[in-house]
């Protein structure tokens, strides 16, 4: 790396050492820096040593359970109204019909997009007319499936 790309120029961020009196209430202190540590976009705040976290969780017991989440899930956290997800309809019909949705279908590898397959069938006329027309191939072609995926038409169909 050259020297006309060297960060020499930029500034060390700043750490704050509060005392007790000014570190009584930490948001308070916060606000009070903010001006100046805003500049630099981060700060370290030391607080005193006699500082203690309050937490209202028994440390021993304290647990979450983590999960995988793909991203294109992280709208999926709508329940009601017409903002509801495609993902929390499919469930709902599902479970009206005495089926649960354990498990998301996997196609190609990868989490079918349900939304994109029903509406690709919907816009063919739906189910019935894509069987007639023999569709299925063309669906799988519109649905970017792998061509590692074999009899991608019959798993495409088994799955809607």
């Amino acid at each position: 790396m050259g020297k006309k790309y060297r960060l020499s120029a930029l500034k060390e961020a700043p750490v704050y050492h509060p005392t007790e009196d000014e570190f009584a209430d930490p948001l308070r202190y916060i606000a009070s820096i903010r001006a100046e540590a805003e500049e630099f976009g981060i700060c370290r705040i030391v607080p005193p040593s006699s500082f203690k976290v309050p937490f209202n969780q028994d440390p021993a017991s304290f647990a979450f359970k983590t999960r995988v989440q793909t991203v294109n899930e992280l709208q999926l956290r709508l329940k009601k109204g017409k903002n509801r997800s495609f993902r929390t309809e499919y469930a709902d019909f599902m479970q009206s019909r005495g089926q649960s949705v354990t498990r998301w279908p996997v196609y190609g590898g990868k989490k079918l997009d349900l939304q994109a397959l029903y509406d690709n069938v919907t816009q063919r006329g739906g189910f019935d007319a894509v069987c007639r027309a023999k569709g299925w191939r063309d669906m799988a072609r519109v649905m970017d499936t792998p061509a590692t995926v074999t009899s991608a038409a019959m798993a495409l169909r088994a799955l809607y």
